[in-house]
């Protein structure tokens, strides 16, 4: 299911929309503009708990690059001889978090290993953490909010859409049982949400 990256009592204020006959329609165009988000940076930004990774260090580094970011907790690290399988990865032991690693940029998905280097082989280092941006409107403790004008960006898009919608050649999208169908506007995506965008996609190189 998409992460919410915008709060829909926010953008209905900004649409002076009242009651709820409108909220089924409105979840689904901030999903699809959370969507889009993701893919103008480039890479996932939703949060995703408890997410398990297999990832591959580049050549012998003491740094390894997580997929999804920033992170927000880490629960556990082991680094085999591998390739490994599950069975190999049960009986490793545990990295301990400030004695053999460290999270050396939150924001940029890396991990620092002291004192060795991560594997270069596939399915040699198995992570298991919580990373990406949380729902603004229902934040778990410790999550992490979408900064401001990510929420900003995805508010504008999904207005553009409301206030295009049911407009002649517009495609359709499935909102679901309650929601019916509505139509998105084929247009480009708002400045506003590109430029958002773009200050994440320039965190990813």
């Amino acid at each position: 299911m998409t992460t919410k990256l915008a709060q829909r009592d926010d953008i209905k204020q900004r649409l002076d929309l009242n009651g709820s006959a409108e909220d089924a329609l409105l979840d689904t165009m901030i999903e699809q503009a959370s969507d889009l988000a993701s893919q103008l940076a480039g890479r996932p930004l939703g949060r995703e708990e408890s997410r398990i990774e297999y990832p591959v260090a580049s050549g012998h580094s003491d740094r390894l690059r997580l997929d999804r970011y920033p992170i927000e907790s880490v629960a556990s690290v082991k680094s085999i001889y591998g390739p490994g399988n599950s069975d190999d990865f049960a009986a490793a032991d545990e990295l301990s978090d400030g004695d053999d690693y460290i999270i050396d940029s939150a924001e940029l998905g890396v991990l620092q290993r002291f004192y060795d280097t991560w594997r270069s082989t596939p399915r040699s280092n198995l992570v298991i953490y919580t990373a990406g941006f949380g729902d603004p409107a229902n934040l778990p403790a410790g999550a992490i909010a979408p900064p401001g004008d990510l929420q900003h960006g995805i508010a504008q898009q999904v207005i553009r859409w409301w206030n295009t919608k049911g407009q002649a050649g517009l495609r359709e999208i499935d909102a679901g049982e309650a929601g019916g169908r509505i139509s998105l506007a084929e247009t480009k995506p708002h400045p506003e949400l590109i430029e958002a965008c773009r200050a994440l996609r320039r965190l990813s190189l």
